[in-house]
C-alpha cells in the first residue's frame, strides 16, 4: 500500500496532522489527492475502520469492480460468446502481464488514485467503441474526479474516436468539462504561476524521482522486445476474421490514440523535452494498450476452444507460454507455428510439446513454484470452462480470482520489505520523542503514519511547482544526487557520515536518523538489530 495514499487519508481526517512535517504541510488544502483522501476518510468514519483497514478494503472492492467490468465489457462487445467474458477475466486477473511498461500495470491491490479509476475508465472504452459517448465521457469525468490527468486524457481519447458525429462530440466535450470542474475550479483559485523552467522540471519529476516511469532509455531493452514479441503475437491472432469481427473503427482509434501518446512519452521527454510532454506519462497508457490486446487473446482463446481436443491443446500451450517461460517471443513462435501448419492434425500436438519443453526447461533453470500453480488455475478454470455448469458458476470463479489476486499480486502495505522495517517502527515509537524528526532509509516513509514521526525527506512527492525545489534538494541531501531508483538511493544512503547528519541536524532540526546495519557511526545507538540501527544525532544534554 503506496503510503502517499494513507497520508492523504490522515490529512483528510486530520489536517493538523504532524504540522511539523515537510510532506504532510504539501499537502495541506487542495492537492492531487483531495477526494480521494476525503472519500477513503469518510468511509473510514462511517465503518470505524482505520485509515490502514480503510484502503486495504476499499483495494479489494477495487479489485472486484475491475473484474465486473472486464467481465461486462467482454460480454458486451460478444453477446453470442459465453466463453469470451470469463476466459477475459482469467486472463486480466491470473496471467502474469505479457508485457509492462514503465511499471505500469492494470491490476494492482493497490488503493491509489490511478488504480481506483480502472473500472470507471474500462467502460469508458466500452461504450466509446459502442458508440455511445456520453455515457463513455460521463464515465471518464467521474474517474477525473480522483485522477483528472487520466480522466481527462482518457475522455479526450474517447472523443476524437467519436469525432464522426460532431454534434454529440461537442456535446460530450461540454459534459466532459462540467465533470471535471470540481477539480479545475479549486485549482484555478490556488493557482501559482511555475516557478520552475522545463529542464529542472523534467530534471526533479522525471530522472531523479522516477526515472522508471519517464525515461524509456533507463529501462531494460527487454521489456520493449517483451511489448514488440505481444504485438506480433497480437497480430497472429487477428488474421483471424471471427477474431477481426470484435475491432471496431472505434476501438482502432483508440488504440491508436494510446500508442500515440507512448510516442510521446518518448519524443517529448527524451529528444525534444517538454513540460507537457513528461506531465502526460505517455508510458502509462500501455495498460489499455494492453487491455485491448488481453481481450483479443482472450477472443482468440474462446474461439479455438470451441473447436474441439486441438483447439484445448493449443489454449493450454499458450497458457503455458505466458505462465512458465514468462517469454512472449515463446508466445508468439507457437502462435506462428499454429498458424502455419494448423491444417495438419498433428499441429497441435507439435505447438503443446513444444510449450511444455520450453515450459520445463523454464523452470529447471528459474523454479517458480506460484507460476506452476497459476498455470494449473488457469488451465483447470479455461478448459473446464467448455462445461455449461462452469459457466453457471461463473460468479463463484470470480470471487475465486479475487482472492487468488489478492493473496498472489504485490503491493500489500508490509511487503518483505516493509516487515523487515517493522521493528525499527516499534523502537522509534518507543525511544524517540512525538516531535522527533527522523532521516531515514527509503523505505522508511512508512515512520510518517506508523511512528508518527516527522521526515526530513521521503519519496512522497507534492506535486507542486512551490515544493518542487525544497523536496529536490531534501532528497539529495538523504539520498545523493544520482536518482531515486530504490538500489541507488540505498547505495548513496549507506556510505553517509556523522558529519552529514549533523549537517542536517542543522539545516533541517532532524533528531534522529534510522542507519543500515552496515553504516559505520559514531553516534548514540538506541536500537539495533540486524538489518537497521536508531541512532541519536546529538549528546543527551543538547
Amino acid at each position: 500500500m503506496p503510503t502517499e495514499c494513507l497520508e492523504a487519508v490522515v490529512s483528510a481526517q486530520n489536517p493538523d496532522f504532524l504540522a511539523h512535517d515537510f510532506y504532510m504541510q504539501t499537502v495541506d488544502g487542495f492537492h492531487h489527492q483531495f477526494y480521494f483522501g476525503h472519500f477513503v476518510g469518510r468511509m473510514a468514519a462511517l465503518f470505524s475502520l482505520s485509515p490502514e483497514h480503510a484502503l486495504s478494503w476499499v483495494a479489494l472492492f477495487n479489485l472486484a469492480l475491475t473484474f465486473c467490468a472486464a467481465y461486462y465489457a467482454c460480454r458486451e462487445l460478444d453477446p453470442t460468446d459465453r466463453l469470451f467474458p470469463l476466459i477475459g477475466v482469467v486472463l486480466l486477473s491470473v496471467t502474469p502481464p505479457l508485457f509492462v511498461l514503465g511499471g505500469w500495470s492494470l491490476l494492482l491491490p493497490f488503493a491509489r488514485p490511478w488504480i481506483m479509476v480502472q473500472p470507471l475508465l474500462i467502460l469508458a472504452l466500452l461504450w466509446c467503441w459502442q458508440g455511445r459517448i456520453y455515457l463513455s465521457v460521463a464515465a471518464a469525468g467521474l474517474a477525473a474526479l480522483f485522477h483528472p490527468l487520466l480522466g481527462g486524457t482518457v475522455g479526450a481519447v474517447c472523443l476524437i474516436a467519436s469525432l464522426e458525429n460532431a454534434k454529440k462530440c461537442l456535446l460530450a466535450l461540454v459534459l466532459l468539462v462540467v465533470l471535471m470542474l470540481p477539480n479545475i475550479i479549486p485549482a484555478l483559485l490556488s493557482y501559482q504561476a511555475m516557478s520552475l523552467d522545463t529542464s529542472t522540471f523534467i530534471e526533479i519529476i522525471a530522472k531523479y524521482r522516477h526515472p522508471m516511469h519517464y525515461i524509456p532509455s533507463s529501462w531494460n531493452p527487454h521489456h520493449f522486445l517483451h511489448f514488440l514479441w505481444t504485438t506480433l503475437a497480437i497480430v497472429i491472432c487477428l488474421l483471424s476474421s471471427e477474431v477481426r469481427a470484435l475491432i471496431n473503427r472505434q476501438m482502432m482509434i483508440t488504440l491508436s490514440c494510446f500508442l500515440g501518446l507512448m510516442v510521446v512519452g518518448y519524443v517529448f521527454v527524451e529528444v525534444f523535452p517538454t513540460r507537457l510532454g513528461t506531465t502526460l506519462v505517455g508510458f502509462r497508457y500501455s495498460i489499455y494498450v494492453y487491455f485491448v490486446y488481453l481481450l483479443i487473446l482472450a477472443k482468440y482463446c474462446s474461439l479455438h476452444l470451441q473447436k474441439g481436443r486441438e483447439g484445448i491443446w493449443l489454449v493450454v500451450a499458450l497458457l503455458t507460454a505466458v505462465f512458465l517461460t514468462h517469454s512472449p517471443l515463446v508466445l508468439f513462435v507457437l502462435l506462428l507455428v499454429w498458424h502455419v501448419f494448423q491444417r495438419y492434425p498433428i499441429s497441435a500436438k507439435i505447438v503443446l510439446g513444444l510449450a511444455l519443453l520450453a515450459g520445463i526447461r523454464a523452470m529447471f533453470r528459474h523454479p517458480d513454484i506460484s507460476s506452476v500453480i497459476g498455470w494449473s488455475v488457469a488451465v483447470s478454470i479455461i478448459t473446464l470452462s467448455i462445461h455449461p455448469w462452469v459457466l453457471k458458476a461463473s460468479s463463484g470463479v470470480l470471487a475465486c480470482l479475487l482472492v487468488w489476486q489478492t493473496v498472489h499480486a504485490p503491493g500489500h502495505y508490509w511487503s518483505n520489505e516493509g516487515r523487515r522495517f517493522l521493528p525499527v517502527v516499534l523502537a522509534v515509537k518507543r525511544l524517540t520523542p512525538e516531535d522527533a524528526v527522523l532521516v531515514t532509509p527509503l523505505e522508511g516513509e512508512v515512520l510518517r503514519t506508523q511512528g508518527p514521526r516527522a521526515l526530513v525527506a521521503s519519496h512522497n512527492f507534492p506535486f507542486l511547482d512551490r515544493h518542487f525545489l525544497p523536496w529536490y534538494e531534501r532528497a539529495q541531501a538523504v539520498w545523493g544526487r544520482q536518482s531515486l531508483d530504490r538500489q541507488d538511493a540505498k547505495n548513496a544512503y549507506l556510505s553517509i557520515t556523522d558529519d552529514k547528519l549533523r549537517q542536517l541536524h542543522e539545516q533541517y532540526a532532524a533528531t534522529h536518523a534510522v542507519l543500515y546495519a552496515e553504516t559505520q557511526s559514531n553516534l548514540q545507538v538506541l536500537f539495533e538489530n540486524g538489518d537497521y540501527k536508531l541512532v541519536r544525532l546529538l549528546p543527551d544534554s543538547e
